[in-house]
């Protein structure tokens, strides 16, 4: 996770949610490219990843089958057998991105409906 540089003061509570809302981005940017995880493996969520992904996954029913994907650290293909596997394959990494989407919305739900700084400092992203 990118460190997320302080300028301002972040003993005033504005600030501070500011600062979180940042750190809270940068941990969700960083859970989603690792990775999501189909079929015991790892594949790679880039931002190139899921263009690829879209671009294919709009394609499923043109495809010639089965469809090699590399996995996220390019040790191995696995090989996606129809245009079913396909969908499904979208939709895992969707669903992923959305989940990690979902908890830091949570998240910063939690530091906007903060009322003091002890508030906002309660609040711990332990994803």
């Amino acid at each position: 996770m990118e460190q997320i540089p302080l300028k301002k003061d972040l003993t005033v509570l504005e600030n501070l949610k500011e600062f979180r809302y940042a750190q809270i981005d940068s941990k969700t940017g960083a859970l989603i490219t690792a990775g999501f995880p189909y079929v015991g493996k790892i594949f790679s969520m880039s931002a190139n990843a899921q263009s690829n992904l879209l671009g294919v996954y709009s394609a499923k029913e043109l495809l010639s089958y089965p469809f090699a994907w590399n996995v996220k650290d390019d040790s191995e293909t696995y090989q996606i057998a129809d245009a079913t596997e396909m969908a499904t394959f979208f939709m895992t990494a969707l669903g992923f991105k959305k989940a990690q989407q979902d908890s830091g919305t949570a998240l910063k739900t939690a530091v906007r409906d903060a009322v003091d700084i002890a508030g906002v400092d309660a609040i711990i992203d332990n994803r």
